[in-house]
């Protein structure tokens, strides 16, 4: 066609055989500006009619080239072509093609979705692997990746021990290599949240809203250290709910880490303090119990000096205070 009809290409968009994925329509867009940014150019060249559209929004985009922009559009592969000259015979014809097209795709897309659901149910995981592991294109299954696997088995373990924030895990694994597998940059705590939460990593899978528990594949982990980490995770940053209003509430902040000093009960009779680890655990985060507290004051306590005159202003102030205090009781009965 190019040298019958003298065009000369400008410039080439490719698409892949299996209709328009994102990626596609992504170029399939970016032609389409350059169509119209671009009024000198009139002709636009196709292989065949699915490979320009297979959905009716597509297909509108088209027309409008053709009938707003004045674009002429050819199909090599057929020899056709659509223009705003076209008669009525050929509009019909191209509609005809374009209902087949689509048709076409939602057949695959069906039959896609019908495999992989049969897939699932014979236990093979029926999708990319996550992080850990590899899919292994021969055997359409998927394999413990053993680069990142040993990995992301230490982040459930040390995610386990309540004492790591995904943020302080985030900079650590990437510092010992743990890299996205496509693009090789860091795998970022939102990721590796989704992961802790992934049951694949224990031996089964989630498809489609179901678990399925016959799962082909190796797991990475236990049920036991899932479920620990998993409880971990939830407990990292849940707020205490006090039943009761704790004597040095928010008045304390942590030496290692400068994180607020919080307040728990533990077995309904002790008060234990320790930091809330709002910016990831550290170590040396032991509790202290609330009759403890005093002793860690004493030492400033002691250190303060201050002139006869103000300790004698401050006791009659105190006294005055619980004067005033006593009266609003009785003025209350």
């Amino acid at each position: 066609m190019l040298k019958k009809k003298d065009f000369q290409i400008v410039k080439i968009w490719k698409g892949a055989e299996s209709a328009w994925g994102r990626k596609n329509r992504r170029n399939f867009n970016q032609m389409l500006d350059y169509a119209k940014k671009h009024t000198e150019i009139k002709h636009i060249i196709f292989d065949i009619l699915d490979r320009m559209t297979r959905n009716d929004s597509d297909k509108v985009k088209i027309i409008d080239l053709i009938e707003h922009d004045k674009k002429i559009i050819h199909f090599s592969r057929t020899n056709k072509i659509y223009s705003i000259e076209s008669n009525p015979d050929d509009e019909f014809m191209f509609d005809i093609e374009t209902a087949v097209a689509k048709k076409y795709s939602n057949d695959i897309s069906r039959k896609l979705k019908m495999g992989l659901t049969e897939k699932a149910e014979q236990g093979f995981y029926p999708s990319n692997s996550p992080l850990g592991y590899i899919n292994n294109r021969n055997t359409n299954t998927i394999e413990i990746d053993p680069i990142n696997a040993p990995l992301i088995r230490e982040l459930f373990e040390k995610v386990s021990t309540g004492r790591y924030s995904l943020l302080m895990l985030e900079q650590m694994l990437y510092d010992k290599g743990l890299r996205h597998k496509t693009r090789g940059n860091r795998i970022r705590k939102s990721t590796l949240h989704k992961i802790i939460y992934n049951h694949l990593y224990y031996g089964v899978f989630k498809w489609k809203g179901k678990i399925y528990t016959n799962a082909k594949h190796t797991p990475l982990i236990s049920k036991e250290l899932w479920d620990k980490a998993h409880e971990a995770l939830a407990n990292l940053h849940r707020p205490c709910i006090a039943k009761k209003d704790f004597a040095y509430r928010g008045l304390l902040t942590c030496g290692k880490c400068d994180c607020t000093i919080v307040g728990q009960n533990a077995k309904k009779r002790y008060v234990y303090y320790r930091c809330s680890f709002s910016k990831g655990h550290h170590e040396h985060s032991g509790y202290i119990r609330e009759e403890n507290m005093p002793d860690l004051f004493l030492p400033i306590i002691k250190s303060v000096s201050t002139s006869n005159t103000i300790v004698s202003w401050l006791e009659d102030a105190m006294k005055e205070i619980s004067k005033r205090q006593e009266h609003m009781k009785i003025s209350k009965k």
